[in-house]
């Protein structure tokens, strides 16, 4: 395989109350999808292609043929060598990533998994070439008829193995709202998590952007509103979390702590909490850092300070999680005794978690964002026993939100329609221009949304173009990706 690494990991597996719950496991899938916690599992934040997207979609997996059904393991070894090629233009940490992608290849020993990355490479070969803007993931639309725009920046919601201050997100994210120059700020938050933000601003900011949220729909299914009665679903075993948290300490934010926590939690959880258990093991460490989330934070202090409205445009955090935690949970019951093998293999799990988080680091401080969501999306996928959970629980996650965070863009855009969050429909002036910031992994998603169902087009930079996110007064911008035509004369 080109690229792979000298020390490449070889050999073979053998096989409180709902509230309270719900926000534990949104905030700690958003942190693993972020990578601010490394975990083979690490949990999407942002979803699997849609036919919207013209994207081809990871296919859900049978299970238990062997890899030779898949065209044995020379085929196998072909798929792979197809893969990293794809993935090397995205990075020039060939070696790095010649560890993830033997992780993956170690755990390709039956069918499913081995179709599962089939289609993550139909996928990546599938991509259009990705706009950065520093850090960020970007991306432009523009309506024909109205002339106005939609500007997309797409974030990690935390950096990848760095402190706070170290993560060039929040800045930039402040940056490209100055310099873009909105009508209205749009946020990936929620209404309770938006009023937390909004608690948490400086006093000379307070009161000084009107909050907006998405309009209702009138006769018709609400998705704005949810009833959570699933609180059964959602039961963490806080027993145990806390006693793994206690022993280890400040050591948890290391790669090799992280390992030793997850090992354990996946070793002795109740079948039914496994998945609660593990993203409150994530929030504890997210606490710990105390570094999740100064994206949003960025953003909602920005717009106060330009003095434009907010617009919390995401679904509440109880619907998500009704729909994912569940699948999550049998996931990874599937593939537990896979996992927990690899955890076993200290040495190698942890050159892994290194390498990740080192790609990762990499973007982002040489200012290519625009490939996180497709390097963290095939690295997470190369996870022993947890990556197809990955495929499986991808679309749930992104797809509602996706279309939902579109549609409440487009209508305070092109009909002014929102409500205001003190009651009552909101009088919006026409926005010539809306910023939305999301999860990386969104950006794709919204941007096909906009496209088929309000009828925006792409363009290729905002009309006063892109601005720069560095320092100072650079007029250097976005950059397009520039790759060579992936090659089709190898894999098929």
């Amino acid at each position: 395989m080109p690229g792979t690494s000298s020390r490449s990991c070889s050999g073979s597996f053998r096989g409180g109350h709902a509230g309270r719950a719900a926000a534990i496991a949104l905030a700690a899938l958003a942190l693993a999808s972020a990578r601010l916690v490394w975990l083979p599992a690490a949990l999407v934040r942002h979803g699997p292609p849609l036919g919207l997207l013209h994207r081809p979609s990871i296919p859900r997996h049978s299970r238990g043929r062997s890899a030779a059904a898949a065209g044995g393991a020379a085929g196998v070894d072909e798929l792979f060598a197809a893969l990293q090629g794809e993935l090397e233009s995205r990075t020039p940490l060939h070696e790095e990533l010649g560890l993830v992608m033997d992780a993956g290849r170690r755990a390709a020993e039956d069918v499913a998994v081995v179709e599962m990355f089939r289609g993550l490479l139909e996928w990546l070969r599938a991509q259009p070439p990705s706009t950065s803007l520093g850090p960020l993931s970007a991306a432009a639309l523009r309506h024909p008829k109205s002339g106005r725009e939609v500007i997309v920046l797409g974030t990690l919601h935390s950096a990848a193995g760095m402190g706070i201050e170290q993560n060039p997100v929040p800045a930039a994210v402040r940056r490209a709202i100055a310099r873009l120059k909105p009508d209205i700020v749009a946020v990936e938050l929620d209404e309770a998590r938006g009023t937390r933000e909004l608690e948490g601003l400086p006093s000379s900011l307070w009161g000084r952007a009107p909050v907006l949220l998405p309009s209702r729909e009138p006769g018709g299914d609400n998705p704005w509103t949810f009833d959570w009665t699933g609180s059964a679903s959602l039961r963490v075993e806080r027993e145990l979390v806390d006693r793994v948290v206690r022993r280890l300490g400040p050591q948890l934010q290391s790669h090799a702590g992280l390992l030793e926590a997850t090992r354990e939690i996946f070793a002795e959880s109740d079948d039914s909490c496994l998945a609660m258990n593990v993203f409150a093991l994530r929030e504890a460490r997210g606490r710990q850092a105390n570094d999740y989330g100064k994206d949003a934070t960025a953003a909602v202090a920005a717009a106060a300070k330009a003095g434009v409205p907010l617009l919390f445009c995401d679904l509440p955090q109880e619907r998500t999680m009704g729909k994912v935690v569940p699948l999550y949970n049998n996931a990874w019951l599937r593939g537990r005794q896979v996992h927990l093998e690899w955890l076993g293999d200290r040495p190698c799990a942890l050159r892994v978690a290194e390498a990740e988080d080192k790609i990762l680091a990499e973007r982002l401080m040489s200012g290519n964002g625009g490939d996180l969501p497709s390097l963290d999306h095939a690295m997470k996928l190369c996870s022993p026993g947890t990556g197809p959970g990955e495929a499986e629980v991808r679309s749930v996650w992104l797809q509602s939100r996706d279309e939902a965070m579109a549609a409440a863009v487009a209508d305070a855009q092109t009909e002014g329609r929102a409500r205001s969050a003190s009651g009552g429909a909101a009088s919006l002036p026409p926005a010539e221009r809306i910023v939305l910031m999301v999860g990386a992994y969104h950006v794709q998603g919204v941007a096909g949304h906009l496209r088929a169902a309000h009828g925006y087009e792409d363009a290729a930079a905002p009309r006063a173009g892109w601005p720069s996110v560095s320092p100072g007064a650079s007029k250097r911008g976005a950059r397009r990706a520039q790759r060579p035509a992936p090659g089709r004369a190898g894999f098929r």
